[in-house]
């Protein structure tokens, strides 16, 4: 719970971008690993809007950063400096779903865990769900009540996340189970459509 010590060490990540005046927080995992000890070598910035992520992104590429890939859903890209992967990001409705959030607090209601659901903006502020570190110190995935549109991908994140240790009780099992069966069905139709 030592937010002072996050901010401390995410400053220097931050200071990447603090000439170009963009606001941007990190969310996710990299928060999550920090208060749990998890080592990370990448981490998530976001943008409320294209143009910020955009001057971001040469400023990332002013210090000698080489991009990567371009992120799924055409919301951002990935780079490499020294030994750190960062995700620019900005959702602002495109894709499939059409997230959209132009400030942290909207962000992290997207997240499918509450043991993601934090963030710690370019002012210094943290957001977080009011479980977020209780579960993270108990491991305890406790599902979002969002409904769940990547079923390959989120299968993967369930999967590393038992992996490293955490738990999902019956009833969040159950949740993000009917969430896997009603995205298929979201998918199947998507589909069938297409072909008519």
């Amino acid at each position: 719970m030592n937010i002072p010590k996050l901010k401390e060490y995410m400053q220097p990540h931050f200071d990447i971008f603090k000439d170009r005046n963009v606001y941007c927080w990190v969310s996710s995992g990299a928060i999550r690993d920090f208060f749990t000890g998890d080592p990370f070598i990448d981490i998530d910035f976001f943008f409320s809007s294209r143009k910020d992520m955009l001057i971001a992104k040469n400023s990332i590429l002013e210090i000698g950063a080489k991009k990567i890939r371009d992120l799924p859903q055409n919301r951002g890209e990935k780079f490499k400096y020294k030994n750190t992967a960062y995700d620019l990001a900005c959702w602002d409705g495109g894709g499939d779903p059409p997230c959209k959030a132009e400030n942290p607090q909207k962000m992290i209601e997207w997240f499918d865990y509450t043991v993601e659901m934090a963030a710690l903006d370019s002012n210094g502020k943290f957001y977080n769900h009011p479980n977020f570190f209780e579960d993270c110190k108990n491991k305890r995935l406790v599902r979002n009540s969002i409904r769940d549109f990547y079923p390959r991908a989120n299968n993967r994140r369930l999967l590393k996340y038992i992996k490293k240790g955490y738990t999902i009780d019956t009833d969040n099992l159950q949740t993000w189970l009917e969430d896997q069966d009603a995205t298929f069905e979201h998918r199947h139709n998507i589909n069938k459509n297409k072909l008519k």
